[in-house]
């Protein structure tokens, strides 16, 4: 014989629930912030620093160390001098980027012609244009692009810059191409021509008027 147990529906099975205990409400699962950039380091993305190097060749008219040999004839000016460029500013736009910047060069040789007559530049002379500057990238971050600066200018011998200067504007147009080497820097090539027409205060019995142009090629 076998003695059969009581079966599941005479004795069904019985459901404890067990309340938390106070204070321990459930809570719904809470999703984790976004990791978000700080502002300082979102500022540092657009930010725009460009040095630039190289060698420019200026010509123009009435550019001189001094015009005592002018003889009421235009000087006409050839030569080589060292360019440096100094930008600075934002990236409004992944493309473009604006600010404040200087073209600055040192003339360090040349030839003046008078009327037939040719000498060689005894002192060097200092050529600037500072102001605005606009730089546009086709394809940023790097790739070719296209620069545009217009401020004032300034043109006197190197080692005496408040004698015979001559002062007023000028205009920086360039086109280069620039391969990225960093996650923020590129490394390229720029070439450049500065155009500024001055005024000088008069030279004894000579008014010179300078116009200078220099087509230059940086690093």
């Amino acid at each position: 014989p076998t003695l059969a147990g009581p079966t599941a529906d005479e004795h069904p099975p019985r459901i404890v629930t067990v309340a938390p205990p106070p204070g321990s409400a459930r809570r719904a699962p809470t999703r984790e912030p976004a990791n978000e950039v700080e502002p300082a380091e979102e500022r540092a993305k657009k930010l725009y620093l460009r040095l630039g190097l190289g060698m420019g060749f200026p010509f123009g008219s009435d550019v001189a160390d001094g015009a005592q040999d002018r003889n009421q004839h235009k000087l006409n000016f050839r030569g080589l001098g060292v360019a440096l460029d100094w930008m600075g500013g934002m990236a409004l736009l992944p493309s473009l980027a604006v600010g404040l910047g200087a073209t600055t060069d040192t003339l360090t040789s040349g030839t003046v012609k008078n009327a037939g007559d040719e000498r060689k530049l005894e002192h060097s002379l200092y050529f600037a244009v500072i102001g605005g500057f606009v730089d546009f990238y086709f394809q940023p971050p790097a790739g070719f692009h296209m620069q545009a600066l217009l401020g004032l200018s300034h043109l006197s011998r190197a080692d005496d810059l408040g004698e015979n200067t001559g002062n007023g504007f000028g205009v920086v147009l360039g086109a280069g191409y620039d391969l990225p080497v960093g996650q923020r820097w590129n490394i390229g090539v720029l070439a450049r021509v500065a155009m500024s027409s001055l005024s000088m205060g008069a030279v004894g019995n000579e008014s010179p008027s300078p116009t200078l142009y220099e087509p230059t090629l940086v690093w």
